[in-house]
């Protein structure tokens, strides 16, 4: 019964009458192909594996690199604020010293005015 179903199967695949090595030799053929075709399918994944690894590794190192310039970013943010701070401060100064200014300029033109008309012959009495 074995013997002829191995004939069957022979008549199948198109090989009467060559017996069992025959067989058998197509079997290790058809095989060794699927294990060379599993071996190259690793070696894709592999091959992925790495570059999914390195997308990885440029990923951190961009998110590095963003958070360094963010960081950065704020310190310029809180720089510009104080120097901002000086000079609205630094033109406060400015204008108090202007109204001190202007004030003393009117004192003392009320002061020569006065001077003028207490002095004799000056023209402005």
């Amino acid at each position: 019964a074995a013997q002829r179903r191995s004939e069957e199967w022979e008549e199948e695949q198109g090989m009467p009458g060559c017996g069992g090595e025959a067989a058998a030799g197509s079997v290790e053929d058809g095989l060794a192909g699927a294990l060379a075709e599993v071996r190259s399918a690793e070696a894709a994944v592999r091959e992925e594996e790495g570059r999914v690894a390195a997308a990885r590794g440029a990923a951190r190192q961009a998110r590095r690199e963003a958070q360094q310039a963010s960081a950065a970013a704020r310190v310029a943010a809180a720089s510009a604020h104080e120097a901002a701070q000086a000079v609205r401060k630094e033109e406060d100064r400015l204008r108090g010293a202007q109204a001190a200014a202007r004030a003393a300029a009117a004192e003392y033109a009320e002061w020569a005015v006065k001077q003028a008309r207490r002095t004799p012959g000056s023209g402005a009495e």
